[in-house]
């Protein structure tokens, strides 16, 4: 289903990108640069780095170990940002892992499980040319309400794509971490919201990582 929404999206970005501008002429040109504009922030947003400090050697030890586990290379830094959050930054060879400062330790494993899992599905990878130009539209409209007319094209198969490899990602972190469950419950009250678009409830996130946290791992998942 993930290969089949990302293929929808990125067929739908190249047709904004190409079919627009043929069609249009002169203005469809002036969409398609504002376009690749847009795809080159993304590109450029995903392979990012927030400042931040560099978590000790034994969490980074730890982190590395979980991600030999789930079968993805270790991450090449883990960088420790204020608050509660988490993330992942790609580029062209490797991967970093972000991880707040508030988050508690006995949260630290399932919630690096899941950003290692975006890692092991290549999410990182394909944002900036499938969902990314939703993201960064979303978070522009939000200030300037009038780009909220261009997100639809985009949010065509963005948006179910979004919320199927937060899924997906929640599903095998499930697998190796067996109460990833209970963790998201615990912090179902500390994970700032989110956009509702992009991310299924928090409620439908539990109960799909309950029904695969007693799972096996599978082979080349």
């Amino acid at each position: 289903m993930i290969a089949l929404l990302r293929a929808g999206a990125l067929l739908v970005n190249v047709f904004i990108f190409v079919g627009i501008p043929q069609e249009l002429g002169a203005p469809g040109w002036a969409i398609g640069t504002g376009v690749t504009a847009l795809f080159l922030l993304c590109r450029r947003a995903c392979r990012t780095c927030p400042p931040g400090t560099d978590a000790p050697d034994e969490l980074h030890a730890e982190a590395s170990l979980l991600a030999i586990r789930m079968g993805v290379k270790p991450p090449a830094f883990l960088r420790m940002l204020p608050g509660w959050t988490a993330g992942a930054v790609a580029n062209r060879t490797s991967y970093g892992l972000l991880l707040g400062t508030d988050v508690e330790a006995r949260h630290r494993g399932a919630v690096l499980a899941h950003e290692i899992a975006h890692v092991k599905m290549r999410d990182l990878w394909w944002e900036p040319l499938t969902d990314g130009p939703l993201r960064l539209l979303i978070g522009v409209a939000r200030r300037l309400p009038i780009f909220y007319v261009i997100v639809f094209p985009f949010a065509l198969f963005g948006v179910p794509l979004a919320r199927a490899t937060e899924l997906a990602a929640d599903e095998i972190a499930a697998r190796f971490v067996p109460t990833y469950p209970v963790i998201l419950q615990e912090v179902a009250s500390l994970v700032p919201r989110r956009e509702s678009l992009l991310y299924p409830s928090l409620a439908r996130r539990i109960r799909h990582a309950a029904r695969h946290s007693l799972q096996e791992p599978r082979k080349g998942k």
